[in-house]
């Protein structure tokens, strides 16, 4: 499972040169460490055309100026594993694990060149407040005809235990898998059976049809979509053809995980039962008291 998701992480946190937490040494001058972060700056459009930066999980979140003035291409070959437009003025640039420290470099290079400007912390503290209200705004759906079930019912510890994030379960009774939210396209995995999908408000989903699938080598599975499309909520996203799949894996029950959320957020089911695909208001999760996502 997650054969290419973790390889990318991986390669990621490994990183092509070694990112140091330090900016600037005794005499004050730019240590080595300091030149993968401001060549990112550079390809992003350099500080003008960046008006805030923040990071999550896995990759930088970037709001710009000019999206013409980001290369793309230069990102890439500083080690982006995926770089995204999701909107007119905001760019997200795949790091992997190690995203929060080049961007706590970032604004330590951008505070020390222009010291009476606000920081890029300042903006990202705003952004996330913003960021939690954005989330708060969006729906998710059921992603199939089936049964919701608590994510501890998959037959899987790796998703039951809950150990890259909380989330619920399907028992599928139709082939058709739907994006349980409207956002971008993440990852398609090579074996056909799971894609992650980006929100509009930065939730990383991951959709994973059964437990073991994996080793069907995408036998019973058509894919209806390609890494970097566009989706709304209840878009047809896989067709499965259940019989073959539940015939030949360990199991059919798809875990739906969220990876991004912070880590007091708790999923509540609102809807334990039969669901229909594309039916709203299944699930309820809060961090703090406060609804964050529904």
């Amino acid at each position: 499972m997650f054969t290419r998701l973790l390889e990318l992480l991986k390669r990621a946190g490994s990183g092509v040169r070694k990112s140091g937490a330090s900016t600037s040494d005794s005499s004050g001058k730019p240590n080595e460490s300091d030149e993968l972060p401001r060549q990112l700056l550079s390809a992003l459009g350099g500080q003008k055309n960046v008006w805030n930066l923040d990071a999550c999980t896995t990759r930088l979140r970037v709001r710009v100026a000019e999206n013409g003035q980001v290369n793309k291409e230069r990102l890439r070959q500083l080690g982006a594993l995926g770089v995204w437009e999701m909107d007119h003025d905001e760019i997200h640039v795949l790091l992997g694990a190690r995203s929060d420290a080049i961007k706590s470099q970032m604004q330590a290079i951008v505070a020390q060149s222009a010291p009476n400007e606000d920081s890029f912390g300042e903006q990202a503290a705003n952004r996330q407040i913003n960021h939690r209200n954005e989330a708060a705004g969006e729906i998710i759906v059921s992603p199939a005809d089936g049964e919701l079930l608590d994510l501890s019912s998959v037959p899987d510890s790796f998703f039951s235990r809950r150990m890259i994030g909380d989330g619920f379960a399907i028992l599928p009774s139709s082939g058709r898998i739907l994006s349980p939210v409207g956002g971008i396209v993440l990852t398609v995995f090579p074996g056909k059976h799971a894609v992650g999908i980006l929100s509009e408000a930065g939730i990383e989903i991951l959709v994973h049809i059964g437990v073991n699938t994996v080793k069907l080598k995408g036998q019973g599975f058509n894919v209806c979509v390609a890494e970097g499309d566009r989706v709304v909520a209840g878009q047809l996203i896989l067709e499965v053809d259940l019989a073959d799949v539940e015939q030949h894996a360990a199991s059919i029950i798809t875990p739906v995980v969220f990876m991004n959320l912070p880590g007091e957020a708790a999923v509540q089911l609102l809807a334990p039962g039969t669901v229909r695909a594309g039916e709203p208001s299944i699930i309820r999760i809060t961090a703090r008291g406060s609804q964050i996502f529904k």
